[in-house]
C-alpha cells in the first residue's frame, strides 16, 4: 500500500462486501481515504486503487466573484447540471473541489451535501473511459 501514498483524488473501488463493487472518487490524504458524501475516515487498504486523478490541469477558479457566489439571488438552472461528478466551486470555502451530483439534485462533497446553489460548476467528469475493474479480490 505505500505505492499509493499519494494523497489526492483517487479512482477507486470499495472492498467492502456490502458495497456494490462500482468505482467511486475518493480523496486520500496518507493512509485515510475519505467518500463523497460520507464524513467516515476509511483506511487506504478498503480500497482497490485504481488511478490517481490529476485536476492540476483543470480550471482552478471559476467565473463568479465570491460575492455572485454568495448571493441570496445566485440559483444554477438545474436543467445544465446532470447526474455524476463534477468540478466545482464551493461557495463555502472557494476552492475547486470534485463533487457528485445525485439523482435527487443533491450534490455529495467529502464531508457532507449541499444543494445546487451552494456551487459553481466548472466542468462535469467522464469517468466513462477510466478502469472499471480492479486487481483485488472482494471479500
Amino acid at each position: 500500500m505505500e505505492e499509493f501514498m499519494q494523497s489526492g483524488y483517487w479512482w477507486a473501488i470499495s472492498l467492502h462486501p456490502e458495497d456494490n463493487g462500482q468505482p467511486e472518487i475518493i480523496d486520500v490524504h496518507g493512509k485515510e481515504a475519505s467518500r463523497l458524501g460520507d464524513d467516515w475516515p476509511y483506511h487506504i487498504g478498503e480500497f482497490d486503487m485504481l488511478q490517481n486523478i490529476d485536476t492540476r490541469g483543470w480550471p482552478q477558479r471559476g467565473k463568479l466573484t465570491e460575492e455572485e457566489l454568495l448571493d441570496p439571488e445566485y440559483a444554477v438552472d438545474p436543467a445544465t447540471i446532470h447526474e455524476g461528478y463534477w468540478w466545482a466551486v464551493h461557495s463555502e470555502d472557494f476552492l475547486p473541489l470534485i463533487v457528485q451530483v445525485g439523482k435527487s439534485g443533491l450534490v455529495y462533497r467529502i464531508d457532507g451535501e449541499d444543494m445546487l446553489n451552494d456551487f459553481e460548476f466548472l466542468m462535469p467528469i467522464d469517468t466513462s473511459a477510466w478502469p472499471t475493474a480492479g486487481t483485488l479480490s472482494r471479500p
